[in-house]
């Protein structure tokens, strides 16, 4: 947007008043109060009296702001924009910000540390300037045009105020380091805090809910329809019961390449080459980084799906379950659930559930995956993970905002969401110990259970690696209906067209070693180069360099793409796995679910 400067000149009431000028003295009588005013924010003359000194200056700027000094927003969307307050005088003046109130538009200060007072007015001291960071949310489905406009005069003086305007005094707590990518919630999402101890709170959005420079992630959970208590406040304590899914925010990011070019394969056993990956979070506003050489920046592509730029994800919290007992209208009950019971090659969005201690659903063909994952909330733009989301996931895991390593095993044999290895247990070999005894394996709410996280911590995201075998919407160019062997994954041509900004698509020249047909972001290729080299059942696999997680692409016979490991991989398992199936059911093979919203 052209950036453009308001100047805005306030009215004087001036009264027996004295001014100095160029060594004369002049005695100006203005009986009555006379008051004069010259509005360049309405672009309009509303009368004037020429006392040069008698003018005070203001200025509002938003490099945002149309040429008219208003803001476009699309239907249902959400925009962080920064506006400037400077004052131009030598001495101190007051501002008044405002807008022009606009039906289904909520507008909020963001600031973590300063924000306006709630009054009325902003003080400037002379020649001081303010930048206020302000959220604007459409909650229509059609456009709305916000005009912003201010009034300024001296700082002990009452401004008066435009009739049909309104002064922002809403606020939203926003963590600057996220440069406007916080949280997106709408629809049914209810922001929450978690204690370690696994109890979860309504958050107020206007105090400290999550802090990613501390590793606290933002969470938001989904109710059933029918919850035993219909009207949970802030402040109140949710039942887990009541809970249907939990998701994770992954706010916008860019980050600095470091590999785009070695694939190369070796025959020995090399680790231990993991970084940092260094990451600064971005306003989808902002000029998306397009690097594409080592040391250069690149916006990370999971944030933008087909046209749409994305503020962030929520990304399930744990790997997809299955609700063995209900269609996710009332609350949840897990007596006499078993693992076979969440093995269901079926098309039945009511029975998503993504939730701690619970079984994964497996068994079903990528196909179905997709549809039940599409169709779970329409209104987030719900959807089946894809390799690009999990790249997201992985590489925000190890930064300086993650656990900056790689996370525990989920070794829990019985496939329950959100449980980890506990200490002592031998996962440095192939196969790794897994189990369901409490000496093996403990959930996401004890302290080994935090090892399992991509923060450490419980704010995390879970089952990254091991649980199970975890499909993406993601494929082989020419295979993607069928592979070599007529194995059909569900989709036909018509659909794969159809969906394509749900889906990664690969070269249909892959092998199981194309680590170069990767794409930037995605934690195929850029953790290379790549090992050959015996596992402990003396099998020879590919690995990574930075740990010792398997690494084969898909190829024709295997055109769909998996992650993560399930729980008896071992050292093989990790948010940095990947390998292939046909894209049919398989006891061992779930999935995970997105949000995209506005």
């Amino acid at each position: 947007m052209k950036k453009i400067w308001y100047e805005v000149k306030r009215k004087m009431n001036i009264e027996n008043t004295y001014f100095s000028w160029i060594g004369i003295l002049s005695v100006f009588l203005i009986v009555g109060g006379f008051s004069f005013a010259l509005f360049s924010i309405y672009q309009e003359s509303r009368g004037s009296l020429n006392i040069i000194t008698g003018n005070l200056y203001g200025y509002i700027d938003s490099e945002s702001f149309e040429n008219d000094k208003s803001i476009l927003l699309k239907s249902e969307e959400e925009r962080t924009i920064k506006i400037t307050l400077k004052n131009v005088n030598e001495k101190e003046i007051k501002i008044n910000l405002y807008y022009t109130e606009t039906e289904g538009v909520e507008i909020y200060y963001l600031d973590e540390e300063e924000v306006p007072p709630k009054e009325a007015g902003i003080i400037l001291e002379k020649e001081e300037e303010k930048t206020y960071r302000i959220r604007l949310i459409n909650k229509t489905k059609e456009e709305k045009r916000v005009e912003f406009g201010s009034e300024v005069g001296l700082s002990s003086k009452e401004l008066p105020f435009p009739e049909g305007k309104k002064i922002i005094d809403q606020y939203l707590y926003s963590e600057k380091i996220l440069n406007g990518s916080d949280p997106v919630l709408k629809d049914r999402l209810i922001p929450v805090t978690i204690d370690p101890n696994g109890t979860v709170t309504y958050a107020n959005v206007q105090e400290k809910w999550y802090k990613y420079e501390e590793k606290e992630w933002a969470n938001a959970v989904i109710l059933v329809d029918n919850p035993s208590n219909t009207d949970y406040k802030v402040g109140n304590q949710i039942e887990e019961k009541d809970i249907e899914s939990y998701f994770v925010w992954i706010p916008r990011y860019k980050y600095e390449l470091w590999n785009v070019d070695d694939y190369s394969i070796h025959e020995e056993k090399v680790t231990g080459n993991a970084r940092t990956i260094n990451i600064e979070f971005q306003n989808k506003e902002d000029k998306k980084e397009a690097g594409n050489q080592n040391g250069e920046y690149l916006t990370h592509p999971a944030f933008t799906l087909g046209e749409k730029e994305l503020s962030g994800i929520w990304v399930g919290k744990f790997e997809t379950g299955y609700n063995q007992t209900g269609d996710g209208s009332n609350p949840i009950t897990t007596t006499n659930w078993t693992t076979n019971g969440a093995h269901k090659d079926e098309i039945n969005v009511n029975r998503i559930i993504i939730k701690p201690n619970v079984y994964s659903w497996r068994n079903i063909t990528v196909y179905k995956i997709f549809m039940n994952a599409y169709n779970y909330n329409r209104t987030l733009d719900s959807h089946m993970m894809k390799n690009t989301e999990w790249g997201a996931v992985a590489y925000l895991s190890h930064s300086n905002f993650g656990t900056n390593k790689e996370v525990n095993i989920n070794n829990n044999s019985s496939f329950l969401t959100g449980y980890s290895a506990v200490i002592g247990t031998d996962q440095t070999t192939f196969p790794g110990k897994s189990g369901t005894e409490t000496t093996v394996t403990q959930p996401y709410n004890k302290e080994t259970g935090y090892l399992a996280s991509t923060t450490g911590n419980i704010s995390g995201i879970y089952d990254m690696d091991g649980g199970c075998h975890e499909y993406l919407a993601t494929y082989m160019d020419q295979y993607g209906v069928k592979n070599v062997d007529n194995v059909q994954s569900g989709f036909s041509d018509s659909d794969l067209t159809q969906y394509k900004d749900y889906l990664n698509m690969y070269g249909s020249n892959s092998t199981e070693t194309s680590y170069q047909n990767r794409i930037l972001g995605d934690a195929i290729g850029e953790p290379g180069p790549f090992y050959y080299y015996k596992d402990g059942d003396n099998t020879f696999r590919y690995h990574n360099a930075w740990y010792t997680d398997f690494t084969v692409f898909i190829e024709p016979k295997n055109p769909w793409l998996h992650r993560g490991g399930y729980h008896t991989d071992g050292a093989v398992a990790g948010q940095f796995h990947f390998s292939k199936f046909t894209g049919g059911v398989r006891t061992t093979i779930g999935s995970r679910l997105t949000l995209a919203p506005k």
